[in-house]
Parts: C-alpha cells; structure tokens; sequence
C-alpha cells in the first residue's frame, strides 16, 4: 500500500516511464514521374526527445534502418531507466551528449567514400524477413500397454500305482480312471485360462492399436500443418521477392536511362541519392530538386534546421551534497559556431553526394539554396528564409580535398552567398531560384464576383469556367502562399490550370483540369488526368466538373494522387468562400 497519493503518483510515472519506447509512424510512399517509389518512416521518442525521418528506395531499406534506430534509441533509454543512481545516469546523458556533438562538428567524413556501383548500392537486396515455420514440436510417443504372458500348462506328476492296488484289478481300474479325471481336468482349466488370455491380448492389442493410430493422426496434423504454414511462407517469400525484383528492375531502368542522359531520370537519381544520406539524429535531411536539362544544372532547395533544433547539452554532472543533476550546456557563442559550422557542411556535403554519384557526369554544376523555417521572435510569425546560396562547377569542387577544409572558409572560397552570421537567419537572394514560368499561362481574370444566386454553372463559357475554377482555388490556396495559374485556350497537355506551393519541402506542383460537362465523366478522362501527372511531374491532380463522375471513374482514382471534384463540391466551394450559384444539368440539356 501507497501511504500517500504522493508516493502513488511517482510509482504510476515510474511504470509509464518503463514502458516508453519508440514510436515508430505508418511506411509513407511517394512517387516520380517515372514511377520509382521512395518511402519514408517517422520515428519519435518521447523520453530522449529525438525525431527522425527515415527516407529510401525501397519498404525494407525503409523498415530495417528505422528498426536499427529505434532499437538503439529504447536501448539508451533503457540504460538511462536502468542507472542505478544519479551519478551513474549522469555518466550516461554526459556520453551521450558528448556524442551528438561530435557528430554534428563533422558530418562531412561519413560520405567521403568510394561512389562505384552506386545503382546497385540503391538497389534492395534484403532477404525475406521472416524466418520459416519451425516445425511444431511431437508429442511423446504412446506406451503400449504390455500383453500377459500367456498361461502355462500344469502337467500332474505321473501316476505310479501302488503295488497292492495294482495286485487288485478293480482298485487299479479305480485309481486309472481317478487319474484320468484329473488330467481331464487340469486341460480344461488350461484351455479356459488360455482362451481368457487370448480375449486379454486382442484386447490390449487393439487398445494399443487405437492408441497409435490416434497417435499418427496427430503427427499427419501437424505436419499438414506446417506444410500449410510452409507453404503459405514460400507464397509469401515469392511474392517479396518478385516484389524487390521489379522494383529493382527499375533502377536498372533508372541506370540505362540516366546514363542515356534523360532529364527526368536524371533527377530521379539524385533524389533517391539524396534520400538515403544518413544524418544524426536530430537532422532530417529534407530538400526539393530541379535539374535544369539545358544547362546541365542540379538546383536544390534545402531545408536546413532551424538553430533551436541543434542540442546545446555539454554534459551532466551529479553533484553528491545536493544529490541532483546538473546540465552544463555550449555557450551561446558556441552555439552559434556549431550552427554556421553544421550549415556550411550539409551544403559541402550535399554537392559532394550529388557531383560523386554521377557517373554519367550529367550535372556541370550544381546550385544550393539553404532555407531554414523557424519563428520570429520580433514578430512571432513563422518564416522560411533562404541564407544561404552556393553554385559550384564540378570540376571545382572535385578539385577540393573535403577531409582538409574548413567549411565556412571552403564556403567563401567558392563564392557561396550568405550571411556573416548565419545563425541570424539573415535572409538573402537565391542565386538561381526553382523557375514556375510556363509559356502556356495566360492573364487571368476575375469571375466569381460576377455570379448571381440563380447562375447556372452549366451554361457558363468553358474560358469563363476555366478561370472560375483557378479563382476558387486561388482563394482555397491563398493562406498558404500558392500561386494558381491558367493555361492557354488550347489546354496543352490537358492541363487547365497549375497550382504552385512555394514550400521547397512540402510544396510542389498541381495540375487541374475543368470539364464543363453535363453527363457524368468517364474513365477515360480520369486515366487521362493521371498521365498529365506523371508527365508533369506533379504532386497530385484536381478533376473539377459540373456534373459527377461515373463509379469506374472513382475505381480508377482509388489509391491514386487524383481528387475528383464534382458538382456538388463546387457549389459547396462556391458556398464557403461566400458565393452563390446553381447547377441545373437539365437546363444546358433542353
């Protein structure tokens, strides 16, 4: 019993605490254009205070590095739950401080490896996870149950006759017959005993036969059951591996293409590259790339952390008359060393990655853009600046022996532009920026205004709809900074309208397209919008109409980056951003 509610709260802790472990979020999947899937897995750690994303080509490069980690992190938190006393929990927070930090002061080292192979390095050749089905231990073996030995036959000693008796002929009649009798007798009572103990042994020959053959049953049960199992496994096994197959095969598709200089593999390439460079804990590498075909040129927009992200823990200390810990933290001036130092190396270390991956020598420069999104203390508003900007030419930077430099000095050295300063955020201008202009974008101008309560949307000029449907989305997207734009009368590539998200982390590409229509759309349309996707390298694709769509249409969309908006959820858009107006198919049709 508890003697107070105190003590009772500090156990309940106590037990949560124990039970903390990693939480580890559902497998993400993305895609490219050209179909190559990457994946990623957010992982949290509520105790140490970590979070991690894992990025990777493929389910179990994801699951097995995710594993990996969380595994490490409930064994520190174990060990930290396990200390015996302060002093010893102290020894334990000081290393693994001293570690973080070491980390952070060269991430520039782990990458300065050998790039050979490297399509079959991305490529996943991890075996089947599970093990085989082990083969159900046997029950012991039934005991027959012993048959009895069968009876023996008494045999009575030989008759000898008296010598008188046998002077007298009746009495030696007598004493023959008597004897006779008695022999009679004896093989009776043998031949009953005989005939009971056989009764006996078919009797226990056939429980024991039962009791085999039960025996057998449940041996023939448990190997059906493990050849089920088994085979169920090798189904599975098959199917992994057909599985990692084609998508490996992609990569050898990747490869030929890439080395055939095609623009989208190419980029292709150097997210996946990208996407699986391994950072500390408390770094999610995270960016958006461009490869500008014309100028051999790979642009990337990467979101570099904010500085309150960076661990300022030095070491712990216990001190004995207190009996309390003590943190020891960088100083401030520190902390701003290792946050300039730590920009400088993700921007180094990222063109390396990119430069020393590329075989084919596809990329003749490439431009860093470092944006950092964190608050603003003057005005508590969240920003994203850029702070930093650097274009290097490959046979510059290949010239230079990463493992020597300083980075801030190898910075300038290269012309990048940045701040003094760049933990201030001090924002700058990108040397070049990811480029939104289409030739196919035309003025846009306003319609909604226009609309009265009794408008039908079904009569409406397409041109009109077309440029409704970008202001409506242009007021959906305008509190997240987005840009929407409408294409050219001839709707080239059967595009409508484009929705840009300036986000370089989570933003990206929309395309839309209006159909006027007065039937339900069919497949056709919405296999046709989900090609535009893949060509345009969009994010995900908007199917807006008057009317509705038909349930082979939604079939198709299931599982697929494609939103199909009927006329219902126009109106309803209509309604929330305080317009008014009406769709009477009927109408248009008499």
């Amino acid at each position: 019993m508890f003697r107070t509610t105190e003590e009772r709260k500090t156990k309940e802790t106590n037990n949560d605490l124990k039970l903390m472990k990693t939480h580890v979020g559902d497998l993400k999947r993305g895609f490219s254009r050209r179909g190559i899937f990457s994946y990623s897995l957010e992982l949290s750690h509520n105790g140490l205070k970590k979070h991690k994303v894992i990025h990777g080509p493929s389910p179990a490069f994801v699951q097995e590095k995710a594993g990996l980690l969380a595994k490490e992190w409930d064994t520190r938190w174990i060990e930290i739950l396990e200390a015996w006393d302060l002093e010893e929990t102290a020894l334990i927070r000081s290393k693994e401080a001293k570690k973080a930090l070491d980390l952070l002061k060269n991430i520039i080292s782990p990458v300065l490896n050998d790039y050979s192979d490297i399509f079959e390095k991305l490529k996943d050749l991890t075996p089947f996870p599970k093990a085989p089905p082990v083969l159900s231990a046997f029950p012991p073996k039934p005991i027959p149950k012993p048959i009895p030995y069968p009876p023996v036959r008494k045999e009575l000693p030989i008759h000898k006759i008296d010598a008188l008796i046998d002077l007298i002929p009746w009495l030696r009649r007598k004493a023959i017959a008597d004897y006779e009798k008695k022999v009679a007798i004896q093989a009776d009572r043998f031949k009953e005993e005989y005939s009971a103990w056989e009764k006996t042994k078919l009797h226990v020959e056939e429980q024991n036969r039962i009791k085999q053959n039960e025996y057998n049953l449940i041996l023939e049960k448990i190997d059906n059951n493990h050849k089920r199992k088994l085979n169920i496994w090798e189904i599975r096994k098959n199917e992994y591996f057909e599985n990692q197959q084609k998508n490996n095969e992609k990569f050898d598709l990747l490869k030929e293409s890439y080395l055939g200089l095609d623009p989208e593999a190419i980029h292709d390439f150097f997210v996946l590259i990208l996407e699986c460079s391994e950072y500390p804990d408390c770094l999610n590498n995270q960016f958006k790339v461009e490869y500008l075909s014309e100028i051999k040129t790979i642009l990337i927009d990467y979101s570099l952390p904010s500085p309150e992200t960076i661990p300022t823990l030095k070491e712990v200390r216990y001190v004995k008359s207190r009996n309390e810990l003590i943190e020891r933290h960088i100083s401030q001036a520190e902390h701003e060393k290792l946050y300039d130092n730590l920009l400088y190396q993700i921007a180094l270390r990222t063109i390396y990655e990119v430069l020393k991956a590329d075989i084919a020598e596809a990329v003749e420069a490439v431009i860093f853009n470092g944006w950092v999104r964190s608050i603003d203390r003057s005005t508590g508003k969240e920003i994203n600046p850029c702070v930093m900007s650097l274009q290097c030419k490959r046979s510059d930077f290949l010239s230079l022996n990463l493992a020597n430099i300083d980075p801030k000095s190898c910075f300038k050295f290269l012309k990048g532009i940045g701040s003094s300063k760049l933990f201030q955020l001090a924002a700058i201008a990108p040397i070049l920026q990811s480029q939104q202009t289409d030739k196919r974008f035309v003025q846009s101008y306003a319609v909604v205004d226009t609309l009265e309560d009794s408008y039908n949307l079904a009569t409406m000029d397409w041109e009109d709809f077309e440029h409704l449907i970008r202001e409506l989305f242009e007021k959906e997207f305008v509190n997240k900074g987005c840009e929407v734009k409408v294409t050219r009368a001839s709707r080239d590539g059967g595009v409508d309208a484009i929705i840009f998200d300036p986000d370089p982390i989570h933003g990206g590409k929309i395309v839309i397209q209006a159909k006027r229509y007065t039937n339900p759309v069919g497949v056709s349309a919405v296999r046709d919008l989900y090609g535009t996707v893949l060509n345009e390298g969009a994010n995900k694709g908007i199917l807006v109409t008057t009317s509705d769509f038909g349930p082979d249409s939604y079939s198709f969309a299931n599982g697929k980056p494609i939103v199909l908006f009927n006329g219902g959820n126009l109106l309803m858009l209509l309604e929330k951003h305080g317009h008014k107006a009406k769709i009477d198919l009927k109408e248009i049709k008499f």
